[in-house]
């Protein structure tokens, strides 16, 4: 099949007979019903080594303990024997040892083999990220609110936004309670499991850093309603979470709340001492009262200046990735996997992606296409079925 492949006299073939061949061998494989690319590379490298092994009688060799020896003697001791049973040409490409420790949780000895394998599972990182706008109420209420934009990723949870507006803003992640708003109101509490995927994007999501819990004491939460007028029902400003005493009376309480909401609330104006008199103190009163589109509107900044309106806050525009070592772009040439090798003999260890394996579809059917790596004129392609079309490299991950 191989040869018919790379003979140059085929536009496509048909790998019927090699398809057969491995249902004999393994009856799972058998069929047309759908299967995992992974497992049948697995089979395969695994049938093919067997049947190249140079070694015929497989000696029985007992492993020995690891003790204190250095890692590069015990992992060369571990080779070693593994050669002694397993040798073909897969072995020389395909297989490595990988260095497990175990550490017994009641005498805390530490065992470490070298384990061979053929292939590494390993989940492919997510760098899709979005930004998520959240408002932070603070604690201190001299201090105005302020909007974080995050950059969080998007397959992450509450408790990854946590730890990204802890960062930003230097508060630790455990202060803070997170809530989406509706009209000034709770609407729901952002639990930390809760994926962000759930989470809207909006300047609706806030983020309350709490006072820190004294004995004693329970947090309490505050709403601000808004005089009813023409039967709205409104609140003016997004909670407050305030520390309170267990017990505490309803006087106490209430000279607790006023503390905190003192600065919301609008002050009296000085006294005004006009020269003229009367009429010049009632014609600013009247000025006063008049709607906004008034020209002489002598208490509108008054007014505006009694709510925080988002127009008072700071913006911050924060971008903060979770993983120190993640890239921004995924790399498919020049993975260098040096620093992993106990070996600082080996030849330099860097590896370039050659082939992907694409699967759409669910866990029980599908369909499966291929891009892979021209190794005469290095380029990408797409190969579907009897359809071969060109890639372009940044599109193959």
């Amino acid at each position: 099949m191989v040869k018919r492949m790379w003979s140059g006299r085929y536009k496509y073939i048909h790998p019927r007979a090699f398809k057969s061949a491995v249902g004999r061998f393994a009856p799972q494989f058998s069929g047309y019903q759908q299967q995992d690319s992974q497992e049948l590379l697995t089979f395969l490298l695994d049938g093919l080594h067997e049947d190249l092994n140079r070694v015929k009688k497989k000696p029985y060799i007992e492993i020995k303990d690891s003790g204190d020896r250095p890692d590069e003697e015990v992992a060369l001791e571990a080779w070693e024997v593994y050669k002694k049973r397993n040798d073909s040409v897969i072995l020389d490409v395909f297989h490595g040892l990988l260095k497990s420790t175990l550490i017994c949780p009641v005498c805390n000895k530490v065992s470490v083999t070298f384990d061979p394998f053929c292939y590494l599972s390993l989940p492919l990182p997510d760098h899709r990220e979005r930004q998520l706008k959240v408002r932070v109420i603070w604690q201190d209420k001299t201090r105005v609110s302020t909007l974080y934009k995050l950059t969080v990723p998007k397959a992450g949870n509450v408790f990854d936004l946590l730890k990204v507006l802890s960062k930003a803003s230097g508060i630790p992640e455990g202060l803070f309670r997170l809530a989406d708003m509706l009209s000034n109101k709770i609407h729901r509490e952002l639990k930390p499991e809760l994926s962000l995927s759930n989470i809207p994007d909006g300047e609706d999501n806030f983020a309350f850093e709490l006072p820190a819990l004294a004995e004693g004491c329970t947090i309490s939460t505050v709403s601000f309603k808004e005089e009813r007028v023409r039967g709205s029902n409104n609140f003016f400003h997004p909670p407050l979470m305030i520390n309170v005493k267990k017990g505490i009376s309803a006087e106490e309480l209430y000279e607790e709340i006023l503390s905190h909401i003192e600065p919301l609330l609008k002050k009296q104006p000085p006294p005004l001492h006009h020269p003229e008199g009367e009429e010049g103190t009632s014609s600013t009163e009247e000025n006063a009262n008049k709607p906004p589109s008034s020209s002489n509107n002598n208490n509108a900044t008054n007014n505006a200046s009694s709510e925080e309106s988002p127009e008072d806050s700071s913006l911050e525009d924060v971008k903060m990735n979770l993983g120190e070592d993640e890239e921004e772009e995924e790399e498919v040439n020049g993975l260098d996997m040096s620093s992993y090798i106990i070996n600082r003999n080996h030849d330099p260890a860097i590896y370039d992606l050659i082939a992907v394996s694409n699967h759409y579809g669910v866990m029980g059917g599908g369909h499966y296409t291929a891009m892979a790596k021209n190794k005469n004129d290095g380029e990408w392609y797409n190969f579907d079925d009897a359809s071969v079309n060109p890639k372009k490299e940044k599109d193959v991950v």
